[in-house]
């Protein structure tokens, strides 16, 4: 969906290219290599026979998260290749908007590569446990049979080749149902299959694994049942102290990398981002089996203070049997950590993305517009809020930025606010307190329409008569606007122009007020003579203002303009075509205050009180400024470099009447953007123009890992609790023997299996609470960086949150796995508790 509103390109071919007769869509052989099937390529008008044009658009069908760059470096070299084409010998123009576009969703391609290996490879690690322990339990379960089928002259060797066996039909069915899920879900959702059973290498590679695990760990379970080793698992008798410590380093070097280096595009980066959370969840689940004993002999400890039996035995059990356990704690501590650094994730990815998205954006809707008149700005339905904005590239020495000109009194209703960084309401009151304070002449309500008078001495009247007048103007927008009047010249009455007297031609210019909104502020009033008599001196004095109403009277506007302004004839630098005969600037402005960026101060060494030239890039004006604040950031530049003033402030003070020999009179910049709160079709009607909000498709693209990673994170969750249910059950059918000494001793099955329940309770809570501490202290370490890497153009350092929901939804799951495990295991301490003998006991 992320060019549906987008103008795609023209590949049209210049006027002075020199096309082939039969160049058509199918001949263009340019197109074919650079972008295969990617992109569909149609005939668009042409303004003659010489000249051809062809439609670009993407393939949507064909455009993912894998060719999204190759298209994107196809626009790249698309002119270059056609050059050197059979289809044209000269040139081609490209025009539109989709090579940005494509552009953008490219970032976010590569961004999302960069993170969407991690989730997958958690719930690998996790899948990977629960396999192993479905055949534990298996082998386990058929302790005795294998001890049997041993003693009757089975080799170990055929043994094995009978679990290798069974073990091929488990995986292999399990495996295919799992592939046709997966094949299913994904016609159901995309409403396509392609992309789903081209991943068929990784559902046989998943097999293969799954049938290694349930062959050699149901061999092994079968062979040493019933002792204790078997009930540890490999994670116990891996945590000894020396692997332990080497996990640990390994696990902390990764994650040092990760948190400490730059994101690139390379494949040591992605080993490097896929590979921290892993072996750091890894390590934490070690650190946990480790942490798990002493914890429990606390716990034991302080139960052991009562003297009723539970939960003083429950609590014992579990300290004894912690190398039983270790497994157990493995799972939770690796599903819940994985859900918090999926919750993290998420969160952090979240806030990070909003807050650059915001900050560069400045305001919910932007709008460029060539020139922002004030009829721009009138009310519209659906738009709460909307402010004229100059924004424009400047450079200072070997600096660039970007300068911004918004009203101070409309950015708490325009900006958007970024935690931390963008407080609107306090950002407006800065601004404003070191403003000009709505500079200008106030025009009364009920004018609709102004007039100025004026005296102009020349001996020519038809020098008077070219004369024109125009008045500077802000409505209560602050948009400024230039007013053209309607100019008569009279000369005094019995006097006739002889051409070599001087007259005093008076002067009378009137004109309606545009549309806009009041109150209106006049700023200025330009006079400028006709340029087909620049060679005449001329002399403008008696200046007067005045605003006209619906009745045609006349009401004075208290302006006080200089006696005369003369304006010398001349050629090269010495005349003057144009001067302000008045200016609420006076004749000369003070610099421009400004908030500036922390980056901006710190290249040039700028301190509160500072001035400096910020130059338009690509023109010939300058904003001198003087540093009145300093922040970490702006709406619209980030924190980069930039600066920050008042647009009525700026106005009033690009226009000073002072007169420069062979210059114009100044003007004011006009707005060139529009920010706006409310309904984007609302504004786009009104305006006609795109306009573009917070969003971006590298946002977009990038976005979807977050859901990723929590779905995986409650799939690890199920997993892990298919895992739990398999470990408690091996743990219960290898007690039988316990349950009849405790019955022996007065303690009665509905007893024992309580304290079984309470005794699977204290495991649970002990490693949720592990899971909890691994995961927050993972989710600070990698968080922030993984999130940094997967946001094209973050300008926000992320700052840790957490999303509580993937965390609930997976201790709900392995709460419910444990409760069910705890029923289980009491049903059939209730039959061992039953039963006569330890064989019929066991299940």
């Amino acid at each position: 969906g992320f060019f549906d509103d987008l103008v795609t390109p023209y590949l049209g071919v210049s006027r002075d290219t020199v096309l082939r007769p039969d160049t058509s869509v199918e001949k263009l052989a340019a197109l074919r290599p650079v972008f295969g099937d990617t992109m569909t390529v149609s005939d668009a008008l042409a303004e003659s026979d010489r000249d051809r044009a062809w439609r670009l658009a993407p393939a949507r069908q064909a455009l993912d998260i894998e060719t999204a760059p190759l298209v994107s470096a196809g626009l790249s070299a698309l002119p270059e290749a056609f050059r050197s084409s059979d289809a044209a010998v000269a040139g081609s123009i490209v025009t539109g908007t989709l090579p940005e576009v494509v552009d953008d969703v490219a970032a976010g391609a590569r961004s999302a590569r960069a993170i969407a290996p991690v989730p997958v490879a958690l719930a690998a690690v996790l899948a990977w446990f629960a396999v192993l322990q479905l055949a534990r339990l298996l082998g386990s379960s058929r302790g005795r049979e294998a001890a049997l089928l041993r003693t009757r002259g089975l080799s170990p060797a055929q043994l094995t080749a009978l679990a290798v066996g069974e073990s091929a039909i488990i995986a292999v069915v399990g495996g295919g149902i799992g592939f046709a899920a997966v094949v299913a879900a994904g016609l159901l959702v995309s409403g396509g299959v392609s992309a789903v059973l081209a991943t068929w290498p990784f559902a046989v590679a998943a097999t293969i694994l799954s049938w290694a695990t349930l062959a050699i760990g149901q061999a092994r379970a079968a062979r040493d049942a019933g002792r204790a080793a078997a009930l540890a698992g490999r994670v116990a008798r891996a945590a000894s102290p020396a692997a332990a410590a080497l996990l640990v380093i390994i696990g902390g070097v990764v994650v040092w990398l990760v948190a400490s280096g730059s994101a690139t595009e390379d494949a040591w980066s992605a080993l490097l981002t896929t590979a921290a959370p892993t072996l750091g969840i890894a390590a934490a689940a070690v650190l946990a089996v480790l942490v798990f004993g002493p914890l429990s002999a606390v716990v034991a400890r302080l139960a052991g203070n009562g003297r009723r039996l539970a939960p003083a035995y429950p609590a014992r059990q579990v300290a004894r049997r912690q190398v039983a356990y270790s497994v157990a704690v493995a799972l939770v501590v690796i599903a819940v950590a994985g859900a918090v650094l999926a919750g993290s994730y998420g969160a952090t990815w979240t806030a990070a993305a909003t807050a650059s998205q915001s900050l560069v954006a400045g305001a919910p809707l932007r709008a460029a517009v060539q020139t922002v008149t004030p009829g721009d700005l009138r009310p519209v339905t659906g738009v709460t809020a909307a402010a004229p904005v100059v924004s424009a590239p400047v450079i200072a020495g070997e600096v660039s930025g970007t300068f911004l000109a918004l009203p101070a009194g409309r950015i708490a209703e325009v900006v958007l606010p970024v935690d931390g960084l963008v407080d609107p309401v306090s950002l407006g009151a800065d601004l404003a307190a070191i403003s000009d304070d709505a500079p200008g002449v106030e025009l009364p309500a009920t004018a609709v329409g102004i007039a100025v008078h004026a005296k102009m001495t020349s001996i020519d009247e038809y020098a008077a008569r070219a004369t024109t007048i125009q008045a500077w103007l802000a409505d209560a927008s602050g948009t400024p606007t230039a007013v053209p009047l309607r100019v008569e010249a009279s000369a005094p009455p019995g006097i006739t122009p002889d051409y070599e007297t001087l007259i005093g031609f008076a002067l009378t210019g009137t004109a309606d007020l545009p549309a806009g909104t009041a109150p209106w502020r006049l700023l200025g009033i330009e006079v400028a003579r006709g340029q087909a008599y620049a060679y005449l001196d001329a002399r403008i004095s008696s200046v007067t203002a005045a605003t006209t109403g619906a009745d045609g009277a006349e009401t004075p506007i208290p302006i006080t303009p200089a006696t005369s302004v003369s304006l010398p004839a001349g050629t090269g630098k010495s005349g003057v075509s144009s001067a302000l005969v008045w200016s609420a600037a006076g004749e000369r402005a003070e610099p421009l205050p400004a908030i500036v960026t922390r980056d901006l101060a710190t290249r040039l060494a700028l301190d509160e009180g500072s001035t400096v030239d910020l130059r338009v890039d690509g023109s010939g004006r300058t904003y001198p400024i003087e540093v009145a604040g300093i922040v970490a950031a702006l709406p619209g530049v980030g924190t980069g470099v930039g600066a920050l003033v008042d647009l009525d402030t700026l106005t009033a003070r690009s226009l000073p009447a002072r007169i420069v020999p062979g210059e114009p009179a100044a003007t004011p910049p006009l707005a060139n953007e529009i920010w706006a709160t409310g309904s984007r079709a609302a504004l786009e009607d009104a305006l006609g123009v795109t306009v573009t909000t917070p969003r971006t498709a590298a946002s977009g693209v990038a976005a979807s890992i977050s859901g990723v990673w929590g779905v995986a994170s409650v799939g690890a969750a199920v997993l892990s609790g298919v895992a739990l249910l398999a470990l408690f059950a091996a743990l219960t059918a290898a007690r039988a023997g316990e349950v009849m000494v405790l019955r022996a001793v007065g303690v009665g099955p509905a007893a024992q299996a309580r304290l079984r329940t309470v005794e699977v309770g204290v495991v649970a809570v002990l490693s949720l609470l592990l899971g909890l501490v691994a995961g927050l202290a993972l989710s600070a370490l990698l968080i922030p960086p993984l999130a940094t890497r997967s946001i094209p153009g973050l300008v926000v350092t992320p700052r840790l949150g957490v999303d509580p929901v993937p965390v609930l939804l997976t201790s709900a799951i392995l709460a419910g796995a444990v409760v069910v495990a705890a029923a289980i295991t009491a049903r059939v301490v209730r039959a061992q508790g039953a039963s006569t003998a330890i064989e019929e006991a066991a299940p």
